[in-house]
């Protein structure tokens, strides 16, 4: 492994290249061979840090250090027969680099806590002494990398959003914030700095990526409902800013103040110098660790309302003033959205470490409303709840994941998730193919006027995993959208969770009763829900999301005697294969290639009639029909038969067995003689069978 220096020699611009591997790069941070200069720009950025850009280069301007090196660890660098200096090779090293902290001691805190991340390959202080530098690697499944450029920049653009997402917290932690201005591949560079404690791994453990197929969205400082009217500074310049008028207040007091003196005074000259209020108080809440972060918001919040009353609510009326505020305060405070798959409400508090949106319940309401109370906002539960349900932004986390896919890589995983379940149907792949293939269509709304209609059920002995192979199908994210319990004593929770759920696995299927099936069929072929809604006073119509997946103990499971075209039973040899990770990402990311291809989701009519021969040794035959195969028969040609009514045969029957049949099977029995292929007409009353009887002599 090896990073590109490139140096500036002379005062043409004139730049020479230069490699070093690993160890010696290593070497060179702990044992630094210009010292003096490192230390040079470490005292004036100590006298003057407002001085400097988060800009390495520009930096290195006003200091007019010639001689300074730039590490370029992304790339290997080198000379052309023109003299020009090309990119040569891709070493997948994505360099983090915190903004400044307020002091060397914090920085050194951060590269401590960095440092326990397997995947950090180096961390270490940057020239400043008070900002850290972070380089991991990442790698395609294979442990290539990628060789294309444009597959060579999105893929470092992804793995630089991951590092972000894995590193954010961890420095947020020690009162730190990452940089999100060097993202792009030509920003990923550091001057050579000093550091005798860094830290260097050469077994980290690389990020793992698929090859994305387009650039990310880019990421942005979450933005501030800022109240004063000034300048709107960046949060590098704001943390830089807070210290600088901290410390120069702290030179104007004479006198020793207390930290419930000194928090006031503070507030009113970081609202009177145009810093945002969330920004001043995420910065005093680091440095007043002795006070309640409660007692600094409030504090903050009341300097700023004093100073910086917002010019647009004078002359409002007071409904007009609180709708407002609480505006500015949700906009400031929180990010809500309402996720149209769970239809619910969910929030996460901005300037925290917590990326995950959780939902909105009466707890988490009353606490914003408490929030906002302790800011003096004069609401009540109504108004908040008002806020709550008129601007939600409308997020699906279906859609979500999909448009976030990369690639697919031409490898089939569809058929090796299907060879996981042993089974001794030769056609199971192609089928588990079409319904997963249909799952995927009707989640992304391929076919609005039908539903999934197909339904593996997988039957086979205790401990197989069969319910744990069910709950793997989905990806983690997703996974909050599946179930396995599935209330058919109400039609309309039944209902409902057509829309609710992306998955239902109905678990041990054969404790459904006869009636109940006949529902589920229901179920499997309605394209939407037409229902209304707790405390609603309309019906409305949903859209359907949910498939449908069964288990069982039973091979005897099946009830209709219509037949089950919809089943696709399939009886499981040994135990299915559930420790093998699966790869979520390619494995919609197949699916999704083949609907786009229009490959058929849907069974065609050869299908269903195998399906339904297969499902045959799954029905479960009533004890009439047993009885009617034990004393009847169709008669063969050389035989003469007679023609019976099922009701003349049903007392035949019970004369026979000395049975009572219940009236249940007695009214399907016509359904199960049909479904027997018996020679049968129809008369004007009834339709008669043709058949002769094969019982013993009746005593």
């Amino acid at each position: 492994m090896y990073f590109s220096i490139l140096r500036t020699v002379d005062e043409t611009g004139r730049q020479c290249v230069s490699k070093m591997d690993f160890n010696q790069f290593a070497q060179r941070i702990q044992q630094p061979a210009k010292a003096q200069h490192i230390a040079a720009y470490r005292e004036r950025y100590l006298l003057q840090p407002s001085a400097f850009s988060s800009s390495d280069g520009a930096d290195v301007a006003q200091l007019d250090l010639g001689c300074a090196a730039f590490v370029h660890p992304a790339f290997l660098f080198s000379r052309n027969r023109d003299g020009l200096i090309s990119r040569k090779h891709y070493n997948g090293i994505i360099v983090l680099e915190t903004l400044p902290l307020a002091s060397t001691e914090k920085a050194e805190k951060v590269r401590e806590a960095v440092s326990q991340q397997p995947q950090t390959l180096a961390a270490f202080l940057g020239i400043d002494a008070h900002s850290v530098k972070i380089l991991m690697r990442a790698t395609l499944p294979n442990g290539d990398l990628p060789q294309v450029p444009n597959d060579i920049q999105s893929f470092h653009a992804h793995a630089w959003q991951w590092g972000v997402r894995v590193y954010a917290p961890l420095v947020e932690h020690c009162s730190g914030r990452l940089s999100l201005r060097n993202a792009a591949l030509s920003q990923q560079r550091f001057l050579l700095s000093a550091d005798a404690a860094a830290f260097f791994r050469t077994d980290a453990v690389p990020f793992i990526l698929q090859q994305p197929h387009q650039m990310p969205q880019p990421l942005t400082e979450t933005p501030d409902s800022k109240r004063p009217a000034t300048a709107q500074l960046s949060t590098l310049m704001a943390q830089r800013r807070f210290h600088l008028l901290l410390n120069e207040l702290l030179r104007k007091q004479a006198d020793h103040l207390s930290d419930e003196q000194l928090l006031p005074l503070l507030g009113e000259a970081c609202c009177a110098d145009g810093l945002a209020e969330e920004e001043t108080i995420h910065q005093a809440q680091c440095f007043f660790h002795r006070l309640e972060p409660d007692y600094v918001r409030c504090v903050l919040h009341n300097v700023y309302d004093r100073s910086c009353t917002p010019a647009n609510t004078i002359g409002l009326n007071r409904l007009q003033e609180i709708a407002l505020r609480l505006e500015e305060f949700m906009q400031r405070r929180y990010e809500v959205r309402f996720n149209t798959l769970l239809g619910q409400l969910e929030y996460r508090c901005r300037h925290s470490s917590q990326p995950h949106f959780c939902p909105v319940d009466e707890h988490v309401q009353s606490t914003m409303e408490l929030e906002a109370q302790k800011e003096g906002i004069n609401l009540l539960s109504p108004d908040m709840t008002r806020y709550l349900r008129a601007r939600p932004l409308h997020f699906n986390s279906v859609q979500h994941y999909f448009d976030h896919l990369p690639q697919w890589d031409g490898k089939e995983r569809i058929a090796q998730l299907a060879q996981r379940i042993p089974c001794n149907n030769p056609r199971w792949s192609q089928l588990f193919r079409r319904w997963l293939l249909g799952m995927v269509a009707h989640w992304l709304h391929f076919d609005e006027r039908h539903g999934n209609q197909i339904s593996p059920l997988l039957v086979g002995p205790q401990g197989c995993h069969k319910s744990t192979f069910c709950n793997q199908l989905l990806p983690p994210e997703l996974r909050i959208a599946y179930t396995d319990s599935l209330d058919l004593t109400s039609r309309r929770d039944a209902a409902l969770a057509l829309n609710r759920y992306l998955l239902i696995n109905i678990d041990e299927f054969d404790q459904y009763r006869e009636s109940q099936q006949a529902h589920i069929k229901y179920l499997l072929q309605a394209p939407s829900i037409s229902v209304r809604r707790p405390y609603a006073t309309t019906a409305v119509t949903l859209p359907r999301y949910a498939s449908f997946i069964g288990t069982s103990n039973r091979t005897d499971l099946l009830t209709d005697p219509t037949g089950s075209r919809r089943f696709i039973c399939v009886n499981i040899t040994a135990p299915i294969d559930v420790e093998t990770p699966i790869h979520y990402e390619q494995l919609y990311a197949e699916l999704l290639h083949a609907l786009y291809h229009r490959e058929r989701y849907w069974l065609d009519t050869s299908e269903e009639t195998y399906v339904q021969e297969q499902n045959q040794s799954f029905e479960q035959l009533p004890y009439v029909v047993q009885l009617f195969q034990a004393y009847f028969r169709q008669p063969t040609p050389s035989e003469t038969g007679e023609w019976l009514t099922p009701t003349h045969i049903i007392e035949r029957l019970q004369k026979y067995s000395r049975i009572a049949i219940p009236m249940g099977q007695i009214n399907n029995f016509g359904r199960y003689l049909q479904k027997m292929k018996l020679e049968n007409r129809r008369t004007r009353t009834s339709r008669l069978y043709y058949v002769v009887e094969g019982s013993p002599e009746v005593s």
